[in-house]
């Protein structure tokens, strides 16, 4: 028995019943009121743990580039928009350069961007369209752990982005009341899609267009118009004012358009002329799109369920297509336009795993799956049109149960191999790396590739000795590329250099495209059989006798350094 400050005599017993009943009742109404959040959260950690992808790494890379000081485009070259990049320096931070935790990290920014953010968004304007919303958000980790959208890529981003702003663009749509202030955070969401990824400047382009329908009907003041334009502006004046005050205008054009244009995106159907033409560019991508996409949609009923997801998510977008169009034909020609471009280097006529780069359409899609649930119960009636619509909509309850059932299994799947080791995981090192460290001193250059940007990464004493982190096949074909290459190992010559000549890019061997680095380092660099040695111990993925480049100036260090280390001898 204790006594409490007005002496009366307490029983720890009830006191221990008391607190036992609250935590009861605390964990108990979690449960209940936010369920579907703590089961999102549970999935999105899960997909921390899956798949090491070089392509990520690359902009991982970036990010560490940019903490270092370094200019994007300028001091770092890749053939994308930088918003990816900024993003992972901040997370990095973050992170302190771990990748678990990096992965961490973002999979908690995710969670907490859609049911934080989005979701309380849309719940501000609908509570309908929000129980539909909260469900999106619990299937959306484990559709994109199966399509590798969970990663940290340009194409992951740009498709949770498109489709956070479509259910945005839904909820303001067919809202009584709008505040402008949500116009804009939709409208800078819409920027971040093209400044990740110029892929989808033709769907921004549409969806611009909607939120401009949308801000039209609050029946704004021409003070409002030019707010308006000048804040949908905003995103893309920073990164023109970056640009100019770091001088990489010219580096900026080369990487987003000069090389995608020129040597990298190559587009079925899309004759290439003189100029670049963004009209024909435009048709090209929405025939192309229906020209894989009609063969589908005869399949549509006929009872096959096996791997159902691409008809579901094509029946889901077209449903959605019709009941927007029936409530707002403006707003229906918009999303049909938008649908068209969701998916423009990417063949939809089958969708497997791992088929991240059509992420826009199928994350979208997903929305349209539980959105067409929404507009379903706005247009109905009781004629033959609805009977019609209704019969689809229960055939897509039956692809939609089958196709969860499926993706819930391949995620099950994935993490009980990952968990029980049968599977690799995301690890905080890589073998190849610590190799590398352990024959070099403190910033000391080195360069790994044509293709490694996931054991670059992990190298702690050395630092890439320019902007060139990888070599692709494209650097074949231009000399801008080839002596900007070469240049940065001229003015940082690595002490020590790894290209793996058994590695293939695009279907291309490493030998073939990187024929004009190799003649570089056989003129400047030796290998082990050339000081006759010969290797008595190999890494896993790289051929010491044929990959490893040893910089002339060092080859006594570099040759008593592996001796040591046992891997070669006399």
């Amino acid at each position: 028995m204790t006594k409490n400050k007005n002496n009366k005599f307490t029983n720890p017993i009830a006191t221990a019943k008391r607190v036992f009943s609250n935590c009861f009742s605390f964990f108990k109404n979690l449960l209940n009121n936010h369920l579907l959040e703590l089961l999102s959260l549970l999935l999105f950690i899960f997909t921390a743990y899956y798949v090491n992808y070089p392509d990520e790494y690359v902009n991982l890379l970036a990010g560490k580039a940019i903490l270092n000081g370094q200019v994007a485009y300028k001091d770092f070259f890749d053939h994308h928009m930088p918003l990816a990049w900024f993003l992972a320096a901040v997370i990095m931070i973050l992170s302190e350069n771990s990748l678990l935790l990096f992965k961490f990290v973002w999979a908690i920014l995710q969670f907490g961007f859609l049911w934080f953010v989005i979701g309380k968004l849309i719940k501000k304007y609908s509570d309908e369209i929000y129980s539909k919303f909260k469900y999106f958000a619990v299937l959306y980790p484990v559709v994109a752990m199966y399509f590798w959208l969970h990663l940290f890529l340009a194409d992951s981003i740009a498709s949770l982005t498109a489709a956070s702003s479509l259910w945005l663009l839904i909820a303001l749509s067919f809202a009584k009341t709008i505040e402008k202030k949500d116009i804009c955070i939709t409208g800078l969401l819409l920027s971040s899609i093209v400044l990740t990824s110029l892929t989808y400047i033709y769907w921004t382009a549409f969806a611009y267009l909607w939120l401009f329908l949308i801000f039209v009907k609050t029946k704004p003041c021409l003070r409002c118009y030019l707010k308006f334009t000048l804040i949908n502006l905003m995103p893309y004046l920073v990164l023109g004012l970056y640009i100019l005050i770091t001088n990489s205008f010219s580096e900026f054009i080369f990487a987003n358009f000069t090389y995608n244009t020129e040597f990298y995106i190559n587009i079925a159907n899309y004759t290439k002329g003189r100029y670049f033409n963004p009209v024909k560019m435009l048709l090209t991508l929405i025939f192309n799109f229906w020209d894989k996409t009609l063969p589908v949609i005869p399949k549509i009923g006929n009872h096959d369920l096996y791997f159902p997801h691409t008809q579901l998510f094509i029946l889901s977008a077209l449903l959605t297509t019709y009941l927007i169009f029936k409530l707002n034909k403006a707003y229906g020609v918009l999303f049909f336009l938008m649908l068209s471009l969701s998916a423009p280097r990417s063949e939809i006529i089958s969708l497997g795993d791992r088929n991240y780069q059509a992420g826009v359409f199928i994350t979208t899609s997903l929305a349209s799956l539980f959105v067409s649930f929404y507009l379903y119960r706005k247009t109905i009636t009781k004629d033959l049109e609805t009977t019609v619509i209704k019969a689809l909509m229960v055939i897509n309850i039956i692809y939609a149960t089958v196709s969860v059932l499926f993706f819930s299994q391949s995620f099950y799947e994935k993490v009980f191999f990952v968990y029980t080791q049968k599977m690799p995981r995301n690890y905080d090192r890589d073998f190849t790396a610590e190799f590398i460290d352990s024959l070099l001193d403190k910033n000391d250059y080195f360069w790994i590739g044509p293709y490694e940007p996931h054991r670059a990464f992990f190298v702690v004493k050395g630092r890439l000795p320019g902007k060139y982190p990888t070599l692709l096949p494209q650097f074949s074909e231009s000399d801008y590329l080839q002596s900007n290459f070469i240049k940065q190992f001229e003015t940082n010559p690595p002490k020590i250099i790894l290209f793996k000549h058994t590695s293939s890019i695009f279907m291309t061997p490493a030998e073939q495209f990187g024929e004009f680095f190799l003649t570089y380092l056989n003129q400047n660099y030796i290998r082990v059989s050339d000081a006759d040695y010969k290797v008595v111990r190999n890494l896993t993925d790289f051929d010491l006798n044929t990959d490893l480049y040893i910089n002339k100036n060092y080859a006594d260090e570099i040759i008593t350094k592996l001796k040591q280390k046992g891997y070669i001898d006399n």
